[in-house]
């Protein structure tokens, strides 16, 4: 059986979402993941999602849950981890900032 979402939009976020999807301004990552959520809500199944937008269903499952557990904030950029800290040596830190 297909798996659908348990994305549900009040009134207000689906108007959002519906200017986003159709924004030409916004980022791209944004419109797209708008789109996803507004099927999502259509009820229509992971693989119908990512067939119609040329994405992986992995895609359209990751932007589901990321909204259904953080709301509208999970759908923002995230920060990437970028491995181990920076290290400097004071000395560089006080010679750059001669």
């Amino acid at each position: 059986m297909p798996r659908t979402s348990k994305v549900w939009l009040s009134r207000e976020q689906q108007d959002d979402f519906e200017l986003f999807a159709r924004s030409r301004t916004l980022a791209a990552r944004l419109v797209q993941r708008a789109q996803i959520l507004l099927m999502a809500a259509a009820h229509k199944p992971d693989r119908e999602i990512a067939l119609a937008l040329g994405i992986a269903r992995q895609t359209v499952a990751l932007w589901q849950e990321r909204f259904v557990e953080q709301g509208i904030a999970g759908i923002e950029k995230m920060p990437r981890a970028r491995g181990d800290p920076a290290r400097y040596c004071r000395r560089r830190l006080t010679r750059s900032s001669a």
